[in-house]
């Protein structure tokens, strides 16, 4: 029983296989993801142009929005 447990130059070599994909596949997935944050394709980042937008609260439902022609209140009817 002991020796199915043990020790042998063939498990550990799978082992330090098995880590090195898996430490290669993470540095890979980290530098793509660097490259399309730096071109700005990332998912969830800011407007295209790269500028921010001021949003308002609604004096009607108190939700916020993006004011159009200096409106104080949304689309949404409570």
């Amino acid at each position: 029983m002991s020796r199915m447990l043990g020790f042998s130059l063939p498990k550990l070599a799978i082992l330090v296989a098995i880590i090195l994909v898996i430490w290669y596949a993470f540095k890979l997935f980290g530098r793509s993801r660097v490259i399309s944050k730096r071109d700005g394709s990332v998912q969830g980042d800011s407007p295209e142009d790269g500028s921010a937008v001021d949003m308002i609260r609604c004096d009607v439902c108190g939700d916020y929005f993006v004011p159009v022609n200096n409106t104080t209140s949304c689309s949404k009817h409570v």
